[in-house]
């Protein structure tokens, strides 16, 4: 978060009381096993070709050992993909394809 300096011109002290501003969010990396879908690319895609309307809420649940329910929830507001791209296709080693996408986003909420 940016804090601006103010200080008004008839304060009796001379200090500045410091405002908070703008927030800024560095990128959200997320990384998968290649599965064969789309889905990422196709939003990443979008995004390329210009449509302005490709914005999502992006929400990412922690689930408890036993898979019941959440025990935290990031909701990452007005998201969209900057970065697609796909670990070195070597056929011969024995690493898994890993696909990756980078968002960018407004805002986040955590539950």
């Amino acid at each position: 978060m940016q804090v601006v300096e103010y200080r008004s011109g008839n304060d009796k002290d001379n200090s500045v009381h410091k405002v908070p501003s703008t927030t800024e969010y560095t990128n959200l990396i997320l990384r998968r096993g290649v599965l064969g879908a789309l889905d990422w690319y196709d939003w990443w895609n979008q995004v390329r070709n210009g449509d302005q309307g490709a914005v999502r809420n992006v929400v990412i649940q922690l689930q408890d050992e036993a898979r019941t329910g959440p025990v935290l929830t990031w909701k990452f507001l007005h998201a969209r993909p900057v970065g697609h791209q796909y670990s070195p296709l070597i056929g011969q080693g024995p690493d898994v394809l890993i696909e990756s996408l980078e968002i960018a986003f407004e805002r986040v909420e955590i539950e």
